[in-house]
């Protein structure tokens, strides 16, 4: 199915690496033209040279200037900005006490307050303008059921959710559908201290109703599909991307 993709210009978080790299790629084979936006610039170059019309930007989401340089590279390169995707996002193992003050800071700045930033800069300039956008968010699955030793990881993956939600509606009045999908647990480099514990993997692989661990590429593909037109008549959605985890 042609998704409709072809000349959609995407900006994408966390671009480098697991679920935002693979979107990047997806979305190329569909024909979109694709900005990059990490803080890992070596990796960030190599995949936008093989990529090929993609750009690259330096960009902390915790900081409100690199965040408005990057759109500004963005439509200076491309003119416009059709979508946004927000993958952009930092481990939580271990900070789960509230007396942990700069880690749970830390979560919230970059999962929540990194998150509306950009969506705040990219409808602004571009696709409130424009009448038409797409925004997916990524949540996790821990905001449905909760993860030992995590819960300042979880509750600002919680609040992603419920942002969500609540700007959909507003922003749906421009033309723009805004969504998140909330993966489970799959391989990416975020995810390799659970995977490299044997014991810990086998957990995981019982929990998946298909009995394997999914990668980031089982993520990439719902994201992709809810920036098409094809997903025009959703909005609001939080979509639970986690082969049965959920219900486990």
């Amino acid at each position: 199915m042609d998704l409709g993709l072809t000349g959609k210009v995407a900006v994408i978080t966390g671009a480098v690496g697991g679920m935002g790299e693979e979107c990047a790629r997806i979305l190329t084979d569909e024909g979109a033209k694709i900005v990059l936006a990490d803080l890992r610039d070596e990796g960030g170059e190599e995949l936008a040279h093989e990529l090929g019309d993609a750009l690259y930007v330096h960009t902390d989401v915790t900081e409100p200037e690199d965040i408005a340089r990057m759109v500004g590279a963005a439509l200076g390169r491309f003119d416009t900005i059709d979508i946004l995707i927000n993958t952009a996002g930092i481990g939580g193992r271990g900070v789960a006490s509230a007396a942990d003050v700069e880690g749970w800071d830390r979560q919230f700045a970059v999962h929540v307050r990194g998150t509306a930033a950009c969506i705040k800069e990219v409808t602004d300039r571009a696709m409130i303008p424009n009448g038409y956008g797409k925004i997916v968010n990524v949540s996790s699955l821990c905001n449905h059921s909760g993860q030992g030793g995590m819960s300042a990881y979880c509750a600002a993956k919680a609040a992603i959710s419920q942002l969500t939600l609540g700007g959909a509606r507003g922003l749906g009045r421009h033309g723009i559908n805004m969504n998140c999908v909330s993966p489970g647990n799959v391989r990416s480099p975020m995810t390799e201290w659970m995977f490299s514990d044997p014991g810990r993997e086998e957990s995981v692989r019982k929990q998946v109703v298909f009995g394997r661990i999914g990668d980031a590429r089982d993520i990439a593909y719902p994201i992709v599909f809810l920036c098409s037109d094809r997903a025009g008549w959703i909005v609001g959605a939080d979509l639970n991307v986690s082969a049965g985890q959920v219900i486990y």
